[in-house]
């Protein structure tokens, strides 16, 4: 396992998409930094920490490439089966192969949110929102990437082409994403009330089985993960525990079916 992480990440050293990606991640929190403070005004005040959890809203596409890019070659180049041949086993590479992905992937966000907070600070202050919340939130925005991860890496260990890998890939946020519109459909007739928090469901709808359903999709929904960490403004309202169990799940679950079936695929 060692030789084959320290293979990676001498690869990873030499991959110029990594480096691509990285740059435009810095790009990005500049360009978020500069509207942002163009868009601030007396009446719309703008916090350090909405900055700071903008870029899940992206992250899914990065991963989805950077996982396509970087393990791409390793059908392509017959590295997978060089790997076998020498006597390494199929568990060691697939997880050689997420641990790399994972941690390069964890990269692209401690870079945006370090370039975010050193720029961000003096334009806009510190967080406005409790610093236990504010590490629930990017404890569950780290879990994500690593959930993101895992199913992508997963995708492509199972799938000869890059092309097949890449739109699968896709089409897994798209699920995401459409989904998330869908089951908002749902609710939008359940039973609603306005306090001073706003228009929410009642305390007795929230224990009908409906409620539970969908409160479930939801969390196992990572792009309404990411909606939620970036609505961070109405985080205190969300249930961060029980997202980060979902990812974590998700993980489980991803990783095992990747594992199951990549150790019967026939690599010739």
């Amino acid at each position: 396992m060692i030789r084959l992480l320290d293979a990676n990440f001498k690869r990873l050293s030499k991959n110029k998409p990594f480096y691509i990606l990285m740059i435009v991640t810095i790009i990005i929190a500049i360009l978020k930094i500069i509207f942002s403070y163009i868009d601030m005004d007396s009446e719309r005040p703008i916090h350090l920490e909405e900055i700071l959890c903008f870029y899940p809203f992206i992250f899914s596409f990065f991963i989805a490439s950077f996982t396509s890019l970087f393990l791409g070659c390793e059908y392509n180049d017959s590295v997978i089966r060089n790997k076998i041949s020498i006597g390494h086993k199929r568990l060691n590479i697939y997880l050689a192969n997420l641990i790399t992905v994972s941690i390069a992937c964890l990269l692209f966000y401690i870079v945006y949110f370090l370039v975010s907070l050193i720029i961000g600070i003096p334009l806009f202050g510190v967080i406005s929102i409790s610093y236990s919340l504010f590490l629930k939130i990017i404890i569950t925005i780290l879990i994500d990437i690593l959930a993101y991860s895992s199913i992508f890496t997963a995708i492509q260990m199972l799938f000869n082409s890059n092309t097949i890998s890449i739109v699968m890939n896709i089409g897994i946020i798209l699920i995401f994403i459409l989904s998330l519109f869908a089951i908002g459909r749902l609710q939008v007739d359940m039973s609603l009330e306005y306090s001073n928090k706003g228009y929410g469901h009642t305390e007795d709808y929230k224990k009908e089985f409906s409620w539970k359903v969908y409160e479930t999709l939801n969390n196992l929904n990572l792009f309404y993960h990411d909606n939620s960490v970036y609505s961070v403004m109405t985080s205190e309202y969300v249930d961060y525990n029980k997202m980060q169990l979902s990812s974590l799940g998700i993980i489980v679950v991803s990783t095992s079916i990747g594992l199951i079936i990549f150790n019967k695929k026939n690599l010739k």
